[in-house]
Formats: C-alpha cells, sequence, structure tokens
C-alpha cells in the first residue's frame, strides 16, 4: 500500500526516569561512573562524592556506590543521609596518622544525620566526628584502621616480639600510642 501509519514510540525518556518519583534518593554517587554527563541522578550519578555533597541541600538523600577514596576530610555542610549499596567504602586510599576524620560535623543541635550500609576506613582520626546534632543514626556500618594503621598491637594475644598484646606494659602502649601506627 501506498498509506503510511504513525507508531507511537512508547518508550521513556532520560527526562522521565531522572524526575520520576521511582527513585527514592535525591543524589546519587557511583565512584565507577565513566559517563561524562554528571547530574547526580541515577542514570547519569556524580562520580566523586564531594561533588555531591557540595550539590546537596539540606536533608537531602545519598546513594553511594562502589569504593570512594577521599584526599582530605569531607565536612559536611547540614543534615543529609548516606545510603550504601552492596560493598560501599569511603576511605583514605592507605592509612596514615596525619590523615583528618573522614566526616566531621559541629551543629546547633537540630541536625540529622543518618549512615546505612557504609565501610569508612583509614582516617587519621575518626571515621565519623558528629557533634551538637539531634540524631546521628548509624546503621549497619563498619570501621576499620581510623585512628590505627592495625598493625603492631594485638588486642586477642599476648605479646610477641615485635607486637605488643594485651599484657604489654603501659610504657609500651604509651610508645606505640605516640609513635607511626596511631594517631592521637
Amino acid at each position: 500500500t501506498t498509506d503510511w501509519g504513525i507508531i507511537k514510540d512508547n518508550s521513556v525518556s532520560v527526562n522521565e526516569i531522572e524526575s520520576s518519583a521511582l527513585d527514592k534518593y535525591d543524589i546519587h554517587v557511583d565512584a565507577g561512573y565513566t559517563g561524562t554527563v554528571r547530574t547526580g541522578s541515577s542514570v547519569h550519578p556524580y562520580s566523586d562524592l564531594l561533588t555531591a555533597i557540595n550539590a546537596s541541600v539540606n536533608n537531602d538523600s545519598i546513594l553511594v556506590k562502589g569504593i570512594n577514596i577521599i584526599s582530605a576530610e569531607i565536612v559536611l555542610p547540614h543534615s543529609l543521609s548516606f545510603y550504601g549499596s552492596e560493598g560501599v567504602e569511603i576511605k583514605y586510599a592507605t592509612y596514615d596518622s596525619t590523615n583528618g576524620d573522614i566526616f566531621s560535623f559541629e551543629g546547633n543541635g537540630s541536625q540529622t544525620f543518618i549512615f546505612k550500609d557504609i565501610t569508612f576506613k583509614n582516617a587519621g582520626g575518626y571515621g565519623l566526628l558528629i557533634k551538637k546534632t539531634e540524631i546521628v543514626e548509624l546503621r549497619k556500618c563498619k570501621f576499620f584502621n581510623n585512628g590505627w594503621s592495625g598493625n603492631g598491637l594485638s588486642t586477642v594475644v599476648a605479646e610477641a616480639g615485635s607486637v605488643l598484646g594485651y599484657n604489654s606494659s603501659s610504657v609500651d602502649l604509651q610508645a606505640f600510642y605516640a609513635g607511626l601506627h596511631a594517631s592521637n
């Protein structure tokens, strides 16, 4: 035949996906995302945690994916909720006693922070240093090597060679604490 008909395109546009109510998080971060468009949406996530935090507004929820390596302490600007997908880490690349905290915040007593399913590693100080807030919720979070390299001390076995143990003297433990394996 010579008649042409119109076939309606029922596919969904990226804009419709990004603005739909199906997504329960305000901002998305995926450390492994390599795309060039980075809007913080589920389709075009930020690849950098600090960029996402700087783009946030009070009480935003941030979904974090991948292994997020930071190079300096992140001072949080306002109330936020962080939700990790499977295997999420927020960390310094390696432990160094001069690393700062991972996240810090000092509020006025009215802020709320939620951290869920996130592993925090290698802070020279604290993984989280959150002060003067109304609520801080930690749900299924893990903390490794924050304030301590994880080396030179065992809390389970007795002193053996260069590794201090539960029976070490207070002088040895104070020297350990003042060394490179622990921060102040």
